[in-house]
């Protein structure tokens, strides 16, 4: 029964790490993936986390069954930008992540790609990526850590911090 249950399909926790739209790995997947960053055993690399300004517009516009569509189509783009320098996620919702085995220096193109393959444009709205990364193991000691720094950077992007004031909820004081 090796690689599922005894109907064939995925264990529990190889279910929890693949997204089933995208077939990207999950959050629980760049934890995994983020163990073994600069134990020896990879190259440095650098992680970084994508949130896709424009997507609730996109699909408050098109409908779901478009906005789903979109996300495959973005999670293939992704995918082929980083490809063979390293692997993507798609952590949250309207999330994607990037884990580039490489310097920093090496890495920017890659970056750049990536960054490129989840524009896109479609009658009013456009679809854009806001970004945070973090060099590995240089800037994180641990997976959750590294996720952390990366999630700040990201928050730390002018256009992203509008967005999030923008639909936050008030907070009590």
């Amino acid at each position: 029964m090796e690689g599922g249950d005894a109907a064939g399909r995925p264990r529990d926790r190889e279910r929890n790490e693949i997204d089933p739209l995208t077939c990207l790995g999950t959050r629980a997947a760049v934890l995994r993936a983020l163990e073994h960053v600069g134990s020896g055993e990879t190259p440095p690399a650098l992680l970084a986390v994508f949130s896709l300004d424009g997507f609730e517009e996109y699909e408050a516009l098109f409908g779901r069954l478009a906005g789903r569509t979109l996300l495959v189509k973005l999670a293939a783009r992704l995918s082929e930008a980083l490809s063979p320098h390293g692997s993507c996620f798609r952590p949250r919702r309207d999330e994607f992540a990037a884990l580039i085995e490489s310097t920093v220096e090496v890495a920017a193109p890659v970056l750049d790609a990536a960054v490129a393959g989840l524009g896109e444009r479609a009658s009013s709205v456009a679809i854009s990526a806001a970004w945070g990364a973090v060099a590995l193991p240089s800037e994180a000691a641990d997976p959750r850590s590294a996720l952390r720094v990366a999630d700040a950077r990201l928050s730390a992007n002018p256009a992203r911090r509008t967005r999030e004031r923008r639909i936050s909820p008030p907070r009590d004081t």
